[in-house]
């Protein structure tokens, strides 16, 4: 089961990269598989992080996807579903220091995600794998989901399989990983234990740490940091930022040139050019410069839009 969750930004450049990097190669092996999805239903986005503020979401997109079953979720109900979880995470201070603007965001993520859990877990009752996948995903490669499956052929092991990279305060990737059925409950449904997790004094609600601390609860479940895939975020306004480790090597520096330029060329076509060539100058300068800080340098204003570390 392939279950999409959070905001619908661009699910219209992003499907096509999920169904060629994701779904094809399913099919090709031979793995059955379905879509479900829930969405936050907004008007406009309010996240001055990713500068995007105003920007309309593409929830009307979603009704094109062949799946079991989707479903659109007032984010006005959301938030005062929330609120007490958000009032009682905000006494515990900012991890965003943005007038808890994100806290506020990412506490919708795991009420949708919660949603999509339940929905998916109730269409698929047989079903041991579930692949969580946020939808403003730009993959820059296959990602082999069948020779994980096959890796794992204890039924009765149950192990969350999430990316090697991004796990910032010490915690793991939220984006997107592969869960077996049993495991499914703690990763999907961690909504649930945000208030123990406040009153236990762990610490800031930070979204990878509250994922961390979730799979520490559940010992038995094995935690597998291992897809190494390089991905990218599409922001609404059609900006991408980098999500993956950075190899400061020649090798490594052409190769993820590379894997960006393609993922480029994926939704921006020929009007490209001019960001392309941008983009080529950049990583001149990563390669002459390969001994600085990659995080010090910026392309030229309103080229690539907002690279900062965003959610």
């Amino acid at each position: 089961m392939v279950v999409l969750f959070g905001v619908n930004r661009s699910l219209s450049i992003t499907y096509p990269n999920l169904s060629r990097q994701v779904l094809e190669p399913l099919e090709r092996q031979a793995v059955p598989y379905a879509i479900s999805w829930a969405f936050n239903e907004i008007g406009a986005l309010c996240n001055p992080r990713s500068s995007e503020v105003g920007l309309q979401t593409e929830f009307d997109s979603a009704r094109a996807l062949k799946a079991l079953q989707g479903t659109l979720l007032d984010q006005d109900h959301v938030d005062r579903i929330i609120q007490p979880q958000f009032e009682a995470a905000a006494a515990c201070g900012d991890p965003w220091d943005d007038d808890f603007v994100s806290l506020r965001n990412h506490l919708r993520y795991p009420y949708v995600l919660q949603v999509a859990t339940r929905q998916a877990l109730a269409l698929a009752p047989r079903c041991r794998w579930l692949f969580f996948v946020r939808p403003d995903l730009l993959f820059s490669e296959p990602l082999d989901l069948a020779g994980l499956i096959a890796s794992h052929p204890d039924p009765h092991q149950e192990v969350v399989i999430s990316a090697s990279w991004h796990r910032w305060w010490g915690g793991t990737n939220d984006r997107f990983a592969l869960v077996t059925r049993g495991a499914a409950e703690t990763y999907g449904l961690r909504y649930g234990q945000i208030d123990t997790f406040l009153r236990g004094g762990a610490g800031l609600l930070h979204a990878e740490s509250f994922l961390q601390w979730c799979l520490d609860q559940q010992p038995a479940i094995g935690q597998l940091p291992s897809i190494s895939t390089m991905a990218h975020r599409v922001r609404c306004k059609q900006s991408t930022q980098l999500l993956a480790p950075l190899d400061l090597s020649l090798p490594g520096l052409v190769a993820a040139q590379r894997a960006l330029l393609g993922s480029v060329r994926e939704w921006l076509g020929q009007e490209a050019l001019a960001k392309r060539r941008a983009l080529r100058g950049w990583m001149g300068r990563v390669r002459r410069y390969g001994g600085q800080p990659l995080r010090s340098w910026r392309p030229r204003p309103g080229v690539f839009g907002d690279q900062n570390r965003s959610r």
